[in-house]
């Protein structure tokens, strides 16, 4: 039997959480983050086959975790899916350019 790959989980909103963790549990075990620097302290410890972080966050936004997690060597192949809400050009310019 093959391990389940972890999938990273990181949002401030704990409904947006909860509902993630629902929604990507059928690909895979999920570990959920509140900020952004929680989720950079799990993805250094867990390894996750994949990262899924808002991009609006306290303390570390999503934009920031990600070029942290692609300048790093252990991770920076690690996929990294940022989520924008709503349609502003700027937040997706914002997460095109962190990676």
């Amino acid at each position: 039997m093959r391990p389940r790959r972890t999938i990273l989980l990181a949002d401030d909103a704990q409904l947006f959480r909860d509902l993630g963790s629902l929604f990507l549990a059928r690909s895979g075990e999920v570990t959920t983050a509140r900020d952004g620097a929680e989720a950079l302290a799990l993805a250094t410890r867990e390894r996750p086959a994949v990262v899924v972080a808002d991009l609006l966050m306290p303390r570390l936004d999503g934009a920031e975790l990600c070029r942290r997690i692609k300048r790093d060597p252990e991770l920076s192949a690690t996929p990294v899916i940022l989520v924008v809400s709503g349609d502003d050009p700027e937040h997706r310019a914002r997460a095109v350019r962190a990676g």
